[in-house]
């Protein structure tokens, strides 16, 4: 489902000269195609994890998830990262300003309406510092501070 073979390029561009050194060789990988959310109609895209596959091009794991429209893939994340997420479970997206201080958040839109760009990888996540006046204040997971606005898009936990 949603399965595709990856091609390698063993360093060569489209001219089929080596431009990178060292590179070849290694297992054949498939590719996991992601369900992103794209435009606001489909920001609000809950889903019920069916089960949780090792992808072999991303740091996280993803999530076979049923929902919205048809079974898609999702990056995932729990509490303590993939460890706490459970077959059955729901993953749904939430504002910022709906998440209570200190706890952590992944997957952060920078505009409302869009795709989350920040903390994407394993094991990172945001840290809700300061809610209320223009927007929320986060400590991301360089350790810098940013203010974002409340309206943006989030998930619960850590990837």
């Amino acid at each position: 489902m949603n399965k595709r073979e990856l091609r390698k390029s063993g360093g060569r561009n489209n001219r089929g000269r080596i431009t990178v050194r060292h590179r070849g060789g290694g297992h054949k990988r498939l590719e996991r195609q992601l369900e992103y959310n794209q435009g606001e109609h489909k920001i609000e895209m809950t889903g019920v994890v069916q089960r949780v596959e090792y992808d072999p091009n991303r740091t996280a794991y993803v999530a076979e998830c049923e929902g919205y429209q048809r079974n898609c893939y999702k990056i995932i994340g729990g509490e303590e990262g993939v460890k706490e997420v459970q077959i059955g479970k729901e993953i749904k997206v939430v504002k910022l300003k709906d998440v209570g201080v200190g706890e952590q958040v992944y997957k952060v839109s920078l505009r409302k309406g869009q795709e989350g760009k920040i903390a994407r990888a394993a094991g990172a996540g945001c840290i809700i510092v300061k809610q209320g006046g223009k927007g929320t204040i986060v400590r991301m997971p360089s350790g810098q501070i940013a203010e974002i606005n409340g309206e943006n898009s989030c998930y619960q936990g850590v990837v």
